[in-house]
């Protein structure tokens, strides 16, 4: 093993690195957040709204 490597291996992530990782978590986050936000969005407006009228069936 070579002398400093190891300092070397702990050296601090460039900062296109940091950015592409917080970058990646953000579009995780995303894509299980928003899914569940459009489902509960659209399910409190279609509670929201009038019920359509019924069908009536009447026999001649």
């Amino acid at each position: 093993m070579e002398p400093g490597s190891s300092s070397r291996a702990n050296a601090p992530a460039p900062q296109t690195q940091r950015w592409s990782e917080r970058f990646g978590i953000a579009i995780a986050l995303a894509t299980l957040v928003i899914p569940f936000w459009v489902i509960s969005f659209y399910s409190t407006t279609r509670m929201a709204a009038p019920p359509p009228p019924a069908l009536q069936l009447r026999g001649n």
